[in-house]
């Protein structure tokens, strides 16, 4: 999930790199305006705070398109903090121009609100590229939190814009590019108000956006964690299976050299003598597997299943030729042998590689645990 995040993020931020580096141009050079724009071409377009604002947010995309790249190339870990700190403090300037503009600019128009459907830069500057910039960084730029302090920052584009436009207009180099930043107005402090008034509403949106963000990317870090857990799980549990399988079908096929009839004697004789070792009487060999099978299904039904206890029950054949090694869930030898001993050895080695435990089963039925 983080893969579509990262490509979403690139391809967005890049198109509106380009889109808001297009239309910057158009209102400077005035290339295409068959309709007639509202924000004013030349060297003037650019004392508008929402073209400023587009334009800071361009560098603000180009950063994370930058950094976006070297994160699908390099598997870092995620962007840094301070460019996102930076897309947050441009995403707020877009948004305080965008409810400016419908709620106040545009309704004082001769036009109206009918001016928002300009093809030319109004619909793009001022209301789609603001809304598609908030969606891109509250969905798919989410893996960096933000704490609430950092919602101070945006105010630093907004009030060094005002104090521009103020000195310039002062001066004489512009005009107002807003009716509320009149100065022939009789009440001279206005102007400073509006402008304190709209950094206000960018700190505002900025604290809202801020707590959105981060529970967006809480969601969907929790939805990751749980899908990758449960994944996690699958797997290891069909490793686990084609383990067991693996090795019961090698064990079984694993048959021991036939040794010479009388050494096979001598060796009986001699773990005979070794048997006469006294029993602690236990379980019914058959008692002990029932047993052992409904330990297994418990687990297997909990859900508690990793790999099953095993236990190692070493006796001598029906048939009395070998001694032979096999697990309490299975009526299969794993494997044949010629002595106790050798079972008993080959025994351990398994329960060293896979856990579990021994009952070694005398010739007279009794059993003992290793």
């Amino acid at each position: 999930m983080k893969l579509v995040s990262r490509i979403g993020s690139l391809t967005i931020n890049a198109v509106l790199f380009v889109l808001i580096a297009f239309l910057s141009m158009n209102a400077f050079f005035g290339w295409w305006n068959p309709l007639g724009t509202v924000i004013a071409s030349g060297a003037n377009a650019f004392s508008d705070f929402t073209l400023d604002a587009a334009m800071l947010y361009a560098v603000s995309a180009l950063l994370t398109v930058i950094y976006e790249s070297i994160c699908l190339s390099s598997r870092a870990k995620e962007i840094p903090h301070y460019v996102r700190t930076f897309k947050l403090i441009t995403v707020a300037s877009l948004m305080v121009s965008f409810f400016f503009s419908l709620i106040y600019l545009y309704p004082m128009t001769a036009d109206g609100l009918s001016a928002v459907f300009n093809p030319v830069d109004t619909l793009w500057i001022r209301f789609l590229i603001p809304l598609i910039a908030l969606v891109s960084f509250l969905v798919f730029e989410h893996e960096t939190k933000l704490n609430l302090l950092e919602s101070l920052f945006s105010i630093i584009p907004s009030l060094c814009y005002f104090v521009a436009i103020w000195l310039l207009i002062y001066r004489g180099v512009i005009g107002d590019p807003y009716p509320i930043l009149n100065t022939d107005s009789p009440n001279t402090l206005m102007p400073i108000i509006y402008g304190l008034m709209i950094t206000l509403g960018v700190f505002i949106i900025a604290l809202i956006i801020i707590p959105v963000r981060n529970a967006i990317d809480s969601l969907w870090c929790r939805s990751v964690t749980i899908a990758s857990a449960e994944s996690t799980q699958l797997n290891a549990a069909l490793k686990r299976a084609s383990e067991k399988a693996a090795e019961m079908n090698n064990e079984t096929l694993v048959r021991p050299e036939v040794a010479a009839p009388e050494e096979t004697e001598n060796k009986e004789s001699n773990n005979d003598e070794e048997l006469a070792i006294s029993y602690a009487p236990e379980d019914s060999e058959e008692e002990e597997e029932t047993i052992e099978r409904e330990k297994l299904q418990s687990q297997i039904r909990k859900g508690n299943y990793k790999g099953g206890i095993r236990v190692y029950h070493i006796s001598k054949q029906k048939n009395g030729v070998r001694w032979q090694v096999r697990l309490a869930t299975s009526k299969r030898a794993i494997k044949l042998f010629n002595t106790q001993k050798e079972a008993i050895s080959y025994a351990k080695e398994l329960v060293k590689k896979n856990g579990g435990s021994i009952r070694i089963h005398s010739l007279k039925g009794k059993m003992r645990k290793e």
